[in-house]
């Protein structure tokens, strides 16, 4: 019998249930797809370094994972307390009827049961086809042989989905047993007519809290931009902290300030139904202001963690080409024997034809070559104020530039600065000065961002090409060995450098095609977690706000039908309800904007160290992203709230 009950409520419901099947039924997808990643390499024929990348992409997403897992219970758990407060009444006469609280609460468990199987076989499905559009996304980025290709299931991820997502629906078949146990029926029929209990009722309160938000949050954006996110540090985690006070009091006065304004002006104020709407939207974000703080961080989390993720993956692949001039670069710090690495290993030519390049280095530093007046703010930023320069002979620069078909230069009484790190660079073309080295004086003929070895990244520092003369009376301090062309295979030059260097000869390598393979890599793993994570917490949000807005018309219908009786029309009532879900999605979202203009700001000075981050560029593409998302569910909020409202006429 309660099983019949309980299906026929869920047929009768279903509309009620759309939103809560579809978001869960999205999210199981989600959780499947990032997860099944680890199989994927079953039908990929990769080489250690890629299977190695492959695994820490696994790995990564495991974390990932987890913590998202957190955030997808609780929206669940929120939908679903949603479906509980739209079936009140339906509840309540269940009560007169004479059924018991158990009873009830059997009913209820079966519902959410019938839902969570279904929404996981819908999920579950999804997500399998949606992995073997990731493994084809996967196999490209990875650059390997299609050949092996075929339709993969993923069992450890479908176990991962049945353990987590079961684990959530028990979860919240305890927490609807609690509910009704402690119900009363009184509440049961007049919970969508009592008011929200106002947390600032002093509009000079409410000013003086929203003024004291807006200190606190500047204080905050203050400590992120000093502290650079480059260590956590007093000031990074100041900067967490008042950023969530401050949100929070932000929300807590902003709906009193919005009141007194509109209230100031009569014409807008007691314009159609405006003076119905604000004060609808002033009692609830009064009383839900730490729910909207909440919704407004994730949304800067997802916007930093999209934007940003997506900025570094273009600047991964931007930078590659320029970082890595040879197919090979061995750097060797030259010892106090003075013997160089070609002596120390005479068959070091089997590895292919080199170039030979030493680098000099004095007491010279980036002070002593930039004008004094030089921030010097810039330059502590990186903690290299009194960082050494180094220089190369312009015969060695020359010949790198013929091995590379480039022009090459002559110099007379001139220096080149060398620069790979887009910010360093800007810095020595703007203040780059004439220094005096060997007794003569040398201007600056030019700044070249460029790099003439292999390097993972951009390198904070600089490099000085001046006539070959002007070094003889320094000690070299480093080689550097460029192959441009190898006789082996990437695999086997590893395993000859490697037992190289277990002779405890003192020297490190880049290879260009195994840094192109992590590089790959870092761009995979920071691509796939950008858009899980923006992908959910977006959801999350938007998910809220529309279940919220759609029990708030609910829950008022009476009072749209009271301003119909009295000769409200229609229109005014949809442009009313457009006003306020307008109101409740956009605020949190203007917030979080803010806070993410600042945050991308920071962060892109961390992005710096490996190139030049496009702001504008990942702020468009996440607005794109965001509006896609963000724009759908706030029309589907409006026409189903509107539907709820219309149709009670």
């Amino acid at each position: 019998m309660f099983f019949k009950l309980a299906l026929n409520n869920i047929k009768k419901s279903y509309k009620d249930y759309l939103i809560y099947f579809l978001t869960i039924s999205f999210g199981i997808c989600l959780f499947y797809l990032f997860n099944s990643i680890e199989s994927q390499k079953s039908m990929m024929i990769l080489d250690t370094v890629k299977l190695d990348i492959l695994e820490m992409l696994t790995s990564a997403l495991d974390y990932v994972s987890f913590f998202m897992t957190i955030v997808l219970a609780f929206l669940m758990i929120y939908a679903n307390q949603f479906l509980i407060k739209r079936r009140k009444k339906e509840i309540g006469i269940y009560m007169i009827l004479g059924m018991r609280k158990e009873k009830i609460s059997t009913i209820l468990v079966i519902e959410t049961a019938l839902i969570g199987v279904v929404s996981l076989i819908v999920g579950l499905l999804l997500g399998v086809l949606g992995s073997h559009l990731l493994s084809i996304v996967t196999a490209r980025m990875f650059q390997v042989d299609m050949k092996a290709f075929r339709f993969i299931f993923s069992l450890e991820a479908y176990k991962k989905a049945i353990v987590n997502f079961s684990f959530i629906y028990l979860l919240m078949m305890l927490l609807n047993t609690i509910n009704i146990s402690r119900v009363k029926l009184i509440d049961l029929f007049t919970a969508g007519r009592k008011q929200e209990d106002l947390k600032i009722k002093s509009t000079g309160l409410s000013i003086l809290v929203f003024i004291l938000s807006l200190i606190i949050l500047g204080i905050s954006y203050g400590f992120i931009v000093k502290n650079g996110m480059m260590s956590f540090d007093i000031y990074f985690k100041g900067s967490i902290i008042l950023g969530i006070i401050g949100t929070i009091l932000f929300f807590m006065s902003l709906s009193g300030i919005l009141m007194h304004l509109f209230k100031a002006n009569k014409k807008i104020y007691l314009n159609n139904l405006n003076m119905f709407s604000l004060r609808q939207i002033h009692s609830k974000v009064n009383s839900t202001y730490i729910m909207m703080a909440i919704l407004s961080i994730l949304l800067l989390i997802a916007i930093g963690t999209f934007s940003t993720g997506m900025g570094i993956v273009s600047v991964v692949d931007e930078n590659q080409e320029a970082l890595l001039p040879a197919q090979l670069s061995l750097n060797y710090w030259i010892q106090d024997d003075g013997i160089s690495l070609e002596e120390s290993i005479p068959d070091i030519n089997n590895l292919g034809d080199y170039q030979k390049i030493i680098f000099y280095r004095d007491q010279y530093s980036f002070s002593d070559i930039l004008e004094k007046k030089l921030d010097k703010g810039s330059l502590k930023e990186y903690g290299i104020e009194n960082h050494a320069i180094e220089f190369m002979k312009l015969s060695d620069f020359n010949k790198f530039l013929e091995k590379k078909q480039k022009k090459t230069y002559q110099l007379e009484g001139e220096y080149i600065v060398l620069s790979n790190h887009y910010e360093i660079y800007e810095i020595l073309n703007k203040y780059s000065k004439d220094i005096q080295l060997n007794n003569q004086t040398l201007k600056n003929k030019m700044v070249l961002e460029l790099s003439v070895e292999n390097s993972i990244a951009s390198n904070i520092s600089a490099l000085l090409v001046v006539e070959d003369s002007l070094l003889d009376h320094m000690k070299p301090a480093y080689e550097v060995y460029n192959f441009y062309k190898t006789n082996q295979s990437t695999e086997d030059i590893v395993k000859t450098i490697e037992e190289l260097r277990r002779d405890s000869l003192y020297f490190n390598y880049t290879l260009k095609d195994k840094t192109i393979a992590e590089s790959l890599g870092l761009k995979t793993i920071i691509s796939y977690i950008s858009i899980y994570v923006g992908f959910v917490f977006i959801m999350s949000v938007v998910v809220c706000l529309a279940l919220q807005q759609l029990g708030e018309a609910s829950d008022n219908v009476h009072r749209y039908e009271l301003l119909r009786k009295l000769g409200v029309e229609d229109k005014m009532i949809k442009h009313s309800l457009l006003t306020q879900i307008g109101v409740y999605f956009f605020m949190p979202l203007g917030l979080a904007i803010i806070h993410s203009v600042v945050g991308i700001k920071v962060a892109s000075g961390v992005v710096q160290v490996i190139g030049n981050l496009d702001i504008l560029q990942n702020m468009v593409l996440t607005s794109g992203f965001l509006i896609l998302i963000y724009g759908s569910y706030f029309i589907v909020t409006y026409v189903a709230s509107v539907a709820i409202v219309i149709k009670q006429r």
